[in-house]
């Protein structure tokens, strides 16, 4: 289980919570020992080479809030939320839509050198099927357009000025 950062919670997790008083994912947490995370924070990935040059990323995580009937509007209000934090990849899940998108941004480095770094936001997606023979689903139910299952996979690696991170959907 050493691959996996930490869980976190989300709306489904906490209507059982209220229903059960069950925190199923802290719970799950304690079985597979890894962190568990709440529903939304900061986390700082460190990396090092060799005792050498260190790199930090930070991602901005929440379980997010808005389902949204398009890509668009959902990547939209998920977005307004990143002028708020200071990180490097943003991760929104609750809508379901699997969609990233890179934000290019200028900073400076060293003696006043302009460099482009990338903040890269995603939606996670999910592997709820939105569409089953025989089946009523919640979307349909809902009237939600079909979705893609599965998740964004995310790209970290260091450079000479920095760090190199690209989203992108299988």
């Amino acid at each position: 289980m050493s691959r996996i950062l930490g869980l976190g919670a989300g709306n489904h997790e906490d209507n059982i919570l209220h229903r059960c008083a069950v925190d199923m994912t802290k719970r799950l947490c304690r079985r597979l020992n890894v962190p568990y995370l709440g529903y939304s924070g900061l986390y700082r990935l460190k990396f090092s080479e060799d005792g050498g040059r260190g790199r930090t990323v930070d991602i901005r995580y929440h379980h997010g809030w808005s389902a949204g009937r398009t890509q668009g509007g959902q990547l939209t209000s998920n977005a307004k939320d990143v002028m708020h934090w200071d990180a490097d990849i943003f991760l929104y899940g609750h809508g379901h839509r699997l969609l990233t998108d890179n934000i290019s941004r200028l900073s400076v480095q060293g003696d006043n050198k302009l460099i482009s770094k990338d903040l890269v936001i995603c939606l996670c997606g999910s592997f709820l099927k939105t569409f089953l023979p025989g089946v009523t689903t919640y979307s349909e139910r809902a009237g939600l357009p079909p979705i893609r299952v599965g998740q964004p996979t995310i790209s970290i690696a260091p450079t000479r000025t920095g760090v190199s991170i690209k989203a992108h959907t299988n």
